[in-house]
């Protein structure tokens, strides 16, 4: 029975701990492919190599058909008539798929290419058949007698009249013994009853017993079996301890093992003698894959965490070890799917590559990579090959990186032009690793140009002139400006000059202002060099014009006249304001003069220009006898209206007699 407690990750934590392995995730570059399967159960899985099809029976006297599918699980066929379904095996050229009916206590043979029943050999009304191994011409039965009693037997298809022959000498089982035979064809022959196992050669006549059915060290609850090529050993799924255990076909004996972690459950062995050990396991990885004789995996496999397991008995290679197939179940709904994997007898590859990203013509660009690998580290003198491409050009780069004992390497590079690049890094990889690669995209940008805009002054009057002048730094070919002018509110640009800057790099223009006004240097780039602009904001201040009347003379102190008013009058102020500035505000401010200086006497509230940008403004005079004085308007920007800044006007003098 399996524990399903958190006591299983200590055992994990140290497996993994001592062969440095890598647990590739699902969906990871060897996990290709996940197929929901039509099944409602699972027996066994057949690969057909020949046609690139799986055969699935679901070992259930209630399910009647074989499951086919192509490579990727995708459904080919469904061969019926199959009554009870349990063990298959292909013959040894791909030809024929034999089937163990146990509800019809038959034998059937299938035509691998049409996948259609050729014929049927009977066992007779008591013997169940259960399994089956095609060895040395002959296809080889693990059956039930009908009571309780197991037995192996033979029926050879080459024969005038093929018979189901039991083989008495071969030992008598605690029920329909499992079966495994050398795919190379020795005539080693393994049975198994889950807690005995017997060893034959079927290649004599009559068959060899190696040895009957006796216990193996270290394996109980015997779930699975494989024998490897050449027959000279097996590896046997045992439910404990947790390990898959290598036994010689001669005498039984122990030759080793395979690593794995709680609850064996499958093993399967390809041509070249690559093993794949699965378990049925909650948080472990469900597959381990060794080559043979291997102490350390070549990579490990986890497919999806607890709810997701690997099916009894279900692994199974492809002919030349390219891919390595795998049934699951889902132990919340049980669902079976298929899991395909590609080149699992290579350990896993990986190639990653950081670094520049974007830099400007001229500057290093640097890709550093990481070659990790799945087991283990990067032998001495391994090589990464970095092309280095353009896109729109078929002008190439190839750079050669050591990788260092860590994985690790660097190229750097320093492209003559701009545009953008591609580093594709590759890793050929080795009989024993398998190949990857890595692209880094890099952007190469023209120089960054150096521009700059100044005025001559930051605010100006109105109609004033601004000269401004744009200096250009190092450039390629390119020596051109062109310097606008956008005042405030209008939506274009007016070119002002385009033209080389002198040899200074200097290129300088005025322009008279009404309003705040926004300068821009533009750099139309080389090929070599970034386009640029850059901008000046300055500001205009408003023109603020004022006349007084109602005076009756005019008067000098020194050289400044002075109106002269009778202080029974009124002194009126006109005032002006351009740009247009309809319903913004105007201010006077009056100053008086005593003491030998002007003092400040009074500054009025708010008044709103007319629709002609005027206003007119009244003052009794009657506080004001003997006094000289001085008055200006104040324009005061307002609200959203940021084209002229607050301005004030030129002082007008007058004095008050009685």
């Amino acid at each position: 029975m399996r524990s399903m407690g958190k006591s299983l990750m200590p055992g994990l934590a140290a497996l993994i701990g001592s062969v440095g392995l890598v647990v590739l995730p699902a969906g990871s570059a060897h996990a290709d492919i996940t197929t929901p399967l039509p099944l409602r159960n699972f027996q066994h899985v057949v690969v057909d190599s020949v046609h690139r099809h799986l055969f699935l029976s679901q070992g259930n006297d209630s399910y009647n058909s074989i499951l086919v599918t192509d490579f990727n699980g995708k459904t080919v066929a469904t061969i019926g008539g199959q009554t009870g379904v349990d063990g298959i095996a292909l013959s040894a050229d791909g030809g024929k798929l034999y089937a163990a009916l146990r509800a019809d206590r038959a034998v059937s043979a299938i035509n691998t290419a049409s996948l259609k029943e050729i014929t049927r050999y009977p066992l007779g009304n008591s013997n169940i058949p259960a399994d089956l191994a095609m060895q040395s011409g002959k296809v080889w039965i693990g059956y039930d007698d009908g009571n309780g009693t197991g037995g192996v037997g033979e029926i050879d298809p080459a024969a005038s009249t093929p018979t189901f022959t039991p083989q008495d000498a071969l030992g008598n089982w605690s029920g329909a013994p499992r079966l495994a035979a050398d795919p190379s064809g020795s005539g080693a022959l393994i049975a198994t009853d889950g807690n005995s196992a017997a060893s034959y050669n079927v290649s004599t006549d009559p068959v060899t017993v190696r040895v009957q059915p006796k216990g193996l060290p270290n394996c109980g609850n015997m779930t699975d079996i494989a024998v490897a090529p050449g027959g000279g050993e097996f590896v046997l799924a045992c439910g404990a301890p947790y390990a898959h255990y290598r036994y010689r076909t001669s005498d039984l004996s122990g030759a080793g093992s395979y690593a794995s972690n709680a609850y064996p459950n499958a093993v399967a062995i390809d041509a070249k003698g690559d093993v794949a050990a699965g378990i049925s396991g909650w948080y472990e990885p469900d597959v381990y894959v060794y080559h043979s004789h291997g102490d350390t995996p070549l990579n490990a496999y986890e497919f999806g965490g607890p709810e997701w397991n690997l099916a009894n008995r279900g692994l199974g290679w492809s002919s030349d070890g390219t891919k390595l197939f795998a049934v699951l179940q889902n132990l919340n709904t049980g669902a079976l799917s298929l899991r395909v994997l590609n080149t699992p007898a290579l350990t896993v590859s990986k190639l990653t590559l950081v670094g520049t990203s974007s830099t400007a013509l001229g500057k290093k660009v640097s890709i550093t990579g990481t070659l990790s690998l799945g087991v283990g580290k990067p032998p001495a003198g391994t090589k990464v090959t970095v092309v280095r491409s353009l896109a729109g050009s078929t002008s190439t780069a190839k750079f050669t990186a050591s990788v260092a004992a860590n994985g690790g390497f660097t190229v750097t590079d320093t492209p003559k032009a701009v545009g953008a690049y591609t580093y594709s890094a590759v890793y050929a990889g080795d009989a024993g690793r398998a190949p990857a690669q890595a692209t880094r995209k890099v952007t190469i940008t023209r120089i960054p140009t150096s521009l700059t805009l100044t005025a001559n002054a930051s605010t100006y009057n109105y109609g004033g002139s601004a000269k401004v002048t744009a200096h250009l730094g190092t450039t390629y070919t390119g020596r051109t400006l062109s310097i606008y002018a956008q005042a405030y509110g209008s939506t274009t640009k007016k070119l002002l000059k385009k033209a080389k800057v002198d040899s200074h790099g200097n290129l300088a223009v005025s322009s008279a202002l009404t309003r705040s006004t926004t300068f821009s240097a533009v750099f139309a780039g080389d090929v070599r060099y970034a386009p640029v602009t850059v901008t000046r904001k300055v500001h205009t201040r408003a023109r603020v014009s004022a006349s007084l009347s109602g005076f009756y003379s005019s008067k000098y102190y020194g050289s400044t006249k002075y109106r002269v008013y009778h202080h029974t009058h009124t002194l009126d102020v006109s005032v002006t304001v351009a740009p247009n500035k309809k319903g913004q505000c105007v201010k006077l401010q009056i100053q008086e003069y005593y003491q030998g200086g002007w003092h400040s006497s009074l500054t009025t509230g708010c008044g709103k220009l007319t629709s002609t940008s005027a206003i007119r403004g009244h003052l009794g005079l009657s506080q004001a006898t003997g006094g000289r004085y001085r008055v200006r308007a104040y324009y005061v920007q307002g609200g959203s209206d940021t084209s002229n800044v607050s301005t004030y006007g030129s002082w007008l003098y007058f004095s008050v007699v009685k």
